[in-house]
């Protein structure tokens, strides 16, 4: 896999994995798996939000997993390598925006922070890739 590639099928990865964590998070507590309970408070610790920021964060994932959400709609079905590849070009700009955004809300220790966070999310995905075990 070409290193461009691998990148955008690990943001991609991320970002899916990233929505099922925001979604579980808007839901009831008692529906959260405590893994994912415990990632998003992890997150809520390690950056040290304020409330604004956290609210900033919230309306970002929100509108970030809604488009994402559009462009896995749009390629359901389609397993093809094609259409997958399709699929990570749609879904580039996307995570590529929501990062800027996240940047702009962030101090320079919770954006160094951020990014740690987003590559211990990359190697663990890589290990999945590795084992055969990626998210759907």
């Amino acid at each position: 896999m070409n290193r461009f590639r691998a990148a955008t099928v690990v943001a991609f990865a991320l970002s899916a994995a990233l929505a099922a964590a925001a979604a579980a998070a808007q839901q009831p507590q008692e529906e959260v798996s405590p893994a994912l309970q415990a990632a998003v408070e992890e997150a809520k610790a390690r950056l040290k939000l304020t409330p604004e920021q956290e609210a900033q964060l919230k309306v970002l994932r929100q509108e970030r997993n809604e488009a994402l959400k559009a462009i896995r709609d749009r390629h359901a079905g389609d397993r093809s390598r094609r259409a997958r590849r399709a699929m990570f070009r749609e879904a580039e700009p996307v995570i590529e925006n929501y990062q800027a955004r996240v940047r702009t809300i962030l101090d320079e220790s919770q954006y160094a922070e951020w990014e740690k966070m987003r590559a211990e999310a990359r190697d663990r995905l890589k290990e999945r890739y590795k084992e055969g075990s990626l998210p759907e």
